[in-house]
């Protein structure tokens, strides 16, 4: 039981590690898109910008829900 609690803390420390770095990269875009102003972004562009943060998201929920 001690082995598995002590994987299922490492798995949670590597969720962690990814929800920071998918929270670093949401902050990233916002400075991002509030430096563009009252420029418009092509949907296309903000479509690039958002899909691999998306992806990363879905994967760590995944991998939580998995664990839990």
């Amino acid at each position: 039981d001690l082995a598995s609690i002590c994987d299922a803390l490492t798995e949670l420390d590597r969720i962690n590690a990814d929800m920071g770095v998918t929270d670093s990269a949401l902050t990233m875009l916002l400075q991002l898109l509030e430096s563009a102003g009252e420029q418009p972004l092509a949907p296309q562009g903000l479509h690039a910008l958002l899909s691999p943060v998306q992806q990363r998201l879905l994967t760590t929920w995944n991998h939580l829900s998995d664990l839990i």
